[in-house]
């Protein structure tokens, strides 16, 4: 018997299938890791080259919550579906990819240095995005409630 594990890996697998799909994916994470290591200081824009201090743990978790978020998202703008899917999407771009930044739309906002408070709990709080980001992604490939959708739009 198949596991719900291997049920959701096979339909992503079906998604990446779709061409559409994969470049909106791809050129998402592409934006979203760049976006996220200009504004954490993992890239030195200015000297234009990576930080040589950077910590891996920061690196690995702002990878972790890009790859998730651009999923998420691509998921939303392609197959769009329930408002449970399309909230996944939007979450993620609240989520928060480094330790001890705040999310992009706090800079959006021009409110980046008035949360400088929020470093101390900023471990914390990017592996809650991470976990609320990768239960959203699970939820949202559920074959059960996707299978209809999926297969018209991939078909259409």
């Amino acid at each position: 018997m198949r596991s719900k594990i291997q049920d959701r890996l096979d339909l992503l697998k079906g998604m990446f299938a779709n061409k559409r799909f994969a470049t909106i994916a791809g050129g998402l994470f592409i934006l979203l890791l760049g976006i996220y290591f200009i504004i954490s200081g993992t890239f030195v824009l200015s000297l234009m080259q990576f930080n040589q201090t950077a910590d891996g743990a920061i690196v690995a978790m702002q990878i972790v919550i890009a790859i998730l978020a651009a999923l998420q998202i691509a998921i939303m703008l392609n197959f769009g579906g329930r408002k449970r899917d399309m909230a996944g999407g939007i979450v993620a771009l609240f989520a928060s990819a480094c330790p001890y930044c705040v999310p992009l739309w706090v800079y959006a906002l021009g409110l980046g240095s008035s949360l400088a408070f929020l470093a101390d709990f900023s471990l914390g709080i990017g592996v809650i995005a991470a976990a609320l980001l990768a239960y959203s992604l699970w939820r949202c490939l559920d074959p059960e409630c996707r299978v209809v959708k999926y297969e018209k739009n991939v078909q259409g």
